[in-house]
């Protein structure tokens, strides 16, 4: 007798941390983060301090790996009034897998190097992380980003 309710109470034990494994989320393969899916506010809602979408600002840009942050230009995909969705920028001699070529002159360079963005390495930022304004980019390059990320 006390085994079988030893075993009824493990049960419901097992049947209460499922449910609650499935109300959080756990039991279920992560769904690849989405641009679409950042609650964005509309450009002309923002406060003017506040970076806006196509603009390109020197910011400090948190690691993914390791804790730490450096200061990089990217590119503003979306913002509302805490955070900021970018896309990193680089002029590293290596090159991602399938870049984003920018006209040299595009990112605030004074060597004008030619520059990249990589449209796979999104980062979340502060909206007190941004240091500069850097530039801007043009339409045709704008659609094909929101092309890649979107």
């Amino acid at each position: 007798m006390i085994l079988l309710v030893f075993v009824a109470v493990i049960a419901l034990a097992v049947r209460a941390l499922i449910r609650w494994l499935e109300r959080e989320g756990a039991l279920h393969p992560a769904q690849p983060w989405r641009l679409r899916n950042f609650p964005a506010a509309p450009s002309n809602a923002l406060p003017s301090h506040i970076p806006k979408p196509g603009q390109i600002y020197y910011a400090f840009v948190p690691f993914e790996e390791i804790e730490g942050y450096k200061d990089r230009p990217c590119l503003v995909l979306a913002a509302n009034e805490q955070n900021v969705v970018v896309a990193k920028i680089s002029t590293r001699n290596y090159v991602p897998a399938n870049p984003i070529y920018l006209p040299p002159g595009t990112v605030d360079d004074s060597q004008r190097r030619p520059s990249f963005l990589e449209p796979s390495n999104i980062r979340i930022v502060d909206v007190g992380a941004f240091r500069r304004h850097a530039g801007a980019i043009d339409a045709d390059t704008w659609t094909m980003v929101m092309n890649r990320v979107w």
